[in-house]
């Protein structure tokens, strides 16, 4: 369970040398003077790494760490974020549920034609239209086969680790 939140803290120390060396990233971003970030000089990786967290829908980094390397327990109800939740898919008709029973139970009636996701605290069940919107290339839509098209259960495996790791670095 590494490579989900190995790619996230890439990202930010991209994120990091390019606002230090490009004073037109840095100027424009609201979340920087949120966080009392008014200069380049001040910008440390910590603060990069709370920027990619709300990228991906957290409120902070500890957030997202805990549940990017699986420390989140799966018996209880836990904050997913929105990275399960591709910009593309805004258009799409999808079926939302807010527990995962009910979603469980529409992919099991599917034949494999859709797919179940968290979102935040609830879940998204999917068509073929919304898994293209994740732009995922073929290997990595052949794992989806491994956890039944339910990445809400699949959490904390390698498999889980592998596809949200794709997620990170395709938005």
């Amino acid at each position: 369970m590494e490579l989900a939140i190995n790619e996230a803290k890439i990202q930010a120390k991209k994120l990091l040398k390019t606002l230090k060396s490009d004073d037109d990233a840095f100027e424009p971003r609201p979340q920087l003077a949120k966080m009392g970030i008014t200069r380049q000089d001040d910008l440390q990786l910590k603060h990069t790494l709370t920027l990619i967290a709300m990228k991906l829908g957290f409120r902070q980094w500890q957030e997202a760490s805990a549940m990017l390397s699986g420390q989140l327990d799966k018996s209880t109800p836990r904050q997913m974020g929105t990275l399960f939740y591709p910009k593309a898919g805004h258009g799409l008709t999808n079926e939302w549920f807010a527990d995962y029973e009910s979603a469980k139970a529409i992919l099991d009636s599917s034949n494999n034609d859709k797919w179940l996701f968290p979102y935040k605290n609830q879940f998204i069940v999917g068509d073929a239209n919304y898994l293209a919107a994740f732009r995922f290339d073929d290997e990595t839509r052949q794992l989806f086969t491994l956890i039944h098209h339910d990445m809400a259960s699949s959490y904390n495996s390698e498999v889980w680790d592998k596809i949200t790791c794709a997620v990170i670095k395709n938005r």
